[in-house]
């Protein structure tokens, strides 16, 4: 919700974010991931992390809310 308030000011493109969500939460049951795998989910998670940080601490927040999920 507050990602779509600020959407026009965070750093973290809303449909990517969707996008990442379902690949992280929802195949980790189906697919077992090779070590390959596990190092781009790990680059994946370092950009996110690098790329979440914002002036606006409400913009912030949701941005680290939606890395945890």
């Amino acid at each position: 919700m507050c990602n779509q308030i600020f959407e026009k000011f965070s750093g973290l493109n809303r449909f990517l974010i969707d996008r990442i969500v379902i690949l992280l939460s929802s195949w980790n049951s189906i697919a077992i991931p090779s070590q390959l795998n596990r190092t781009s989910v790990q680059r994946l998670l370092e950009y996110l992390f690098l790329n979440s940080t914002h002036k606006n601490s409400l913009v912030m927040k949701s941005n680290l809310d939606l890395i945890k999920k």
